[in-house]
């Protein structure tokens, strides 16, 4: 299989032998979530960046999966029996085979290929990744957070001699918290972080220690769909508009003199639930969409010409309309404002009612928020619980506004504090001891 993708402005190309239509037999009783950092954990990475004044930078390991955990190396971490996956090559692939060392006398009639670790197509491939790229990180003394199991901290306290002396920090106290040194985010085999610049030598030269050579970015790269650009001020700005060009409009030419409520033809529903995702991985970088996506969803198994012809507008919308997140230095003290907004419509055979929100970093004035303003998660979609009224509504979202601004405040104390056990967050949370202030606004 060949693939290829541009790289610094040239094409690269990958060939890949690929083995098809064998069967894992283990496959559904297998472990294999694979988690990644959340939307907040990873536009955290940005706001630490501009805040502590430090270069933002993003690492790619290449052919990660082949990198995982053996099926032994699982085996004894889980107590699970060694899982065994034979598979045979393509036809004509074995002369290939046979100028490798050690397979010279290989015979395809008479023996088969057993696999040593999970690779590309097995289920498990990502979750033995996930547990190498975590105990990589481990040894180096990051620490994953609670609220964010793959969001990784690194503090002055965890260090051992050798690395102090190797970045110039003096040694902490017993019973000091450390300071914050580096912070770094895992999607799959990208990584993204910020530290200081003798801390990004040191970090890099030991992963490729681990893994071999890396793609590395400092400052301006494209990371999960968005362009990230770090200015010379440290601020960094965040967009996805070169993705949106890439995007294209659904041709409705077929069905352009039907009604308003026809119900498109299947082929038409493939290429609007695919133009409906894409759209809706912009909300990641585009606020001012978000009830829109969350309005086109409803109907994306059975669209009718109406909902295609608005989703249609709505991708015109975004390309357009540039949309760029900026996280510059903010002035202490710091705290977390959350903004809630609900929406309730009563219908003859059913209620319709929503909830939005909006949570970030703020700088605190005179004791309320005020000035500069890091943008953390957002959100609009249905209500989680059942409501009877336009009150319910705005209480419920009120609600679940709160439990966002606490979880996101008891995440900043693992960051700039260090890291706490569940016990202790549970305990400063029913004592109202947050690491930061919450301020909560409803409209």
């Amino acid at each position: 299989m060949l693939k290829f993708k541009i790289v610094d402005g040239k094409r690269e190309v990958k060939a890949r032998l690929v083995v098809r239509g064998f069967k894992d037999a283990e496959a559904d009783s297998l472990t294999t979530f694979a988690g990644t950092a959340t939307r907040w954990g990873q536009r955290m990475i940005c706001s630490i960046a501009a805040q502590y004044q430090w270069r933002l930078w993003s690492a790619d390991i290449s052919m990660a999966f082949l990198r995982g955990l053996t099926f032994e190396e699982i085996a004894k971490t889980s107590g699970e029996p060694i899982r065994s996956i034979q598979f045979d090559l393509p036809n004509g692939a074995n002369a290939l085979l046979q100028t490798f060392d050690g397979f010279s006398d290989f015979n395809a009639l008479a023996e088969t290929l057993n696999m040593d670790k999970p690779g590309f197509g097995t289920k498990d491939a990502p979750w033995a990744w996930g547990i190498k790229l975590k105990t990589t990180l481990g040894d180096f003394h990051f620490v994953p957070t609670k609220a964010d199991p793959r969001f990784y901290t690194l503090h002055s306290t965890s260090l051992d001699d050798k690395q102090l002396k190797a970045l110039a920090i003096v040694k902490p106290k017993q019973g000091d918290k450390g300071i914050l040194l580096a912070v770094v985010s895992t999607h799959v085999d990208d990584l993204k972080g910020a530290c200081s610049d003798a801390l990004r030598q040191l970090f890099f030269a030991y992963l490729e220690g681990q893994y071999g050579k890396l793609s590395i970015s400092i400052g301006s790269f494209t990371c999960v769909g968005i362009r990230h650009k770090q200015l010379e001020d440290f601020s960094v700005r965040l967009d996805q508009d070169e993705y949106a060009k890439q995007m294209r409009a659904i041709d409705v030419t077929e069905v352009e003199h039907e009604a308003d409520d026809f119900l498109v033809p299947t082929f038409m529903v493939m290429l609007f639930m695919s133009l409906l995702g894409g759209i809706a991985w912009m909300v990641l970088t585009r606020i001012d969409i978000c009830v829109f996506v969350n309005r086109l969803q409803r109907h994306a198994k059975t669209p009718r010409l109406v909902d295609v012809r608005d989703c249609n507008k709505l991708l015109r919308w975004v390309q357009r309309q540039s949309s760029v997140t900026l996280y510059r230095r903010m002035e202490p003290p710091i705290g977390i404002m959350v903004l809630s907004d609900a929406a309730y419509r009563a219908d003859e055979t059913d209620c319709l009612a929503l909830r939005a929100a909006v949570a970030g970093l703020c700088e605190i004035r005179d004791g309320v928020p005020g000035g500069c303003f890091h943008v953390l998660d957002w959100y609009s979609r249905k209500q989680t619980r059942v409501n009877r009224s336009t009150f319910g509504a705005e209480l419920n979202a009120l609600l679940e506004s709160v439990d966002l601004g606490l979880v996101l405040a008891c995440f900043l104390g693992e960051i700039f504090d260090g890291l706490s056990d569940s016990r202790t967050i549970a305990a400063n949370i029913e004592r109202g001891e947050m690491p930061v202030e919450v301020h909560i606004g409803i409209d």
